[in-house]
């Protein structure tokens, strides 16, 4: 794991945050974050999102979140056309990543596939979304694939009993522990 953000791992976060009985203190550090963060890039999200409505006139950008239940990140999802559709994530280390959306339709629910990051230079559309972020966030590291899968073993909770078993990734932790 990178030393930054070992560091921002076990500064900001607490092993109970992701359990039920959940963590204030990493709740206090998480919007200690965002506040600082918007304090430095105000109004990222309308500069980004005009930037991408620019770029991909005809693209249908939907489900815009921001800092949804203690998330680490904006989130923009991206449709490209039936098939291609992506989340953009915008996090509040000074971060970004995409991972393609993908889902089908079974017994009248959705089904979601696994989420899988894409690395920079890896498909030309996501150069051109990351390329959308503002001059000023020009600085934020795209964080790879291999990465942010990384099981982060001192917040996993590994039981004989897989539907019971919790695996938290540095994903999780540096952006969201729900998907799309």
């Amino acid at each position: 794991m990178h030393r930054d953000y070992k560091y921002i791992i076990d500064s900001v976060f607490d092993k109970d945050f992701f359990t039920d009985k959940g963590s204030e203190a990493t709740v206090e550090n998480i919007q200690s974050h965002i506040k600082a963060f918007n304090r430095s890039f105000p109004n990222l999200s309308r500069y980004f999102l005009d930037n991408l409505k620019s770029e991909f006139p005809n693209a249908l950008i939907e489900n815009y979140t921001q800092f949804f239940n203690n998330d680490r990140c904006i989130r923009f999802l991206v449709q490209i056309n039936d098939q291609e559709r992506y989340v953009l994530q915008i996090g509040i280390f000074e971060i970004f990543s995409i991972y393609k959306h993908s889902y089908k339709i079974m017994n009248n629910k959705y089904q979601y596939d696994e989420v899988f990051f894409i690395d920079k230079g890896e498909v030309a559309i996501a150069d051109k979304f990351y390329h959308c972020l503002p001059t000023v966030c020009e600085h934020f590291e795209w964080l790879e694939r291999e990465f942010l899968n990384q099981e982060v073993s001192a917040f996993s909770n590994k039981l004989h009993d897989k539907e019971l078993s919790h695996i938290v990734k540095v994903a999780d932790l540096l952006f969201t522990s729900h998907y799309i």
